[in-house]
């Protein structure tokens, strides 16, 4: 939370990118149009095609430095890493998240090869979703990633993965989450 400029709460723990790419993915419409680069690493895409095989949603892939112009009104999210682990390229992310803006579609980062050299602090108002696997740059153990949800979107996207540790040990673990 720190590293990115955000609450402490906003952060959920996942065990990798993916797990954290594919609640989110588990919650699109059928028929939602995914935008995705040609080339997208597999935690970024491999979820986001189990959901258009699954749900139904479109995936459109176009390459990775054409993303903010190819965001249009269709476009329900669009998906990348915020570096790329085959070249070292950073996403424009300040275009992507103002194309997102003014096409009133949501933006899903994998921000595992940026952080904490990428800044991401300036957008955060505009990325939906970050998810980030803490074994590359910030040194944490295989199993250990982040999942940032913005919080408006804290009701609409339901805890699939939650389980004992979700709550504080002395809470009820019956009722809502």
């Amino acid at each position: 939370a720190q590293l990115i400029g955000c609450r402490e709460d906003e952060i959920a723990l996942v065990p990798t990118a993916s797990v954290g790419v594919g609640v989110v993915a588990a919650n699109l419409a059928p028929g939602s149009e995914v935008l995705l680069p040609e080339d997208e690493f597999t935690s970024v895409s491999y979820p986001l095609i189990v959901a258009e095989r699954e749900h139904g949603i479109h995936l459109r892939r176009v390459p990775f430095t054409q993303l903010a112009e190819a965001i249009t009104a269709e476009t329900w999210i669009v998906a990348f890493s915020l570096t790329r682990s085959q070249d070292g390229e950073s996403a424009a992310l300040g275009d992507i998240v103002a194309a997102a803006q003014e096409n009133g579609a949501q933006v899903l980062v994998d921000a595992t090869h940026g952080i904490p050299f990428v800044p991401v602090t300036p957008y955060l108002d505009g990325i939906d979703y970050l998810v980030c696997h803490g074994y590359k740059h910030l040194l944490c153990p295989r199993g250990v990633g982040f999942l940032r949800v913005r919080q408006d979107h804290w009701q609409t996207l339901p805890p699939w993965l939650a389980n004992w540790r979700s709550a504080v040990p002395q809470q009820s673990f019956g009722g809502a989450y």
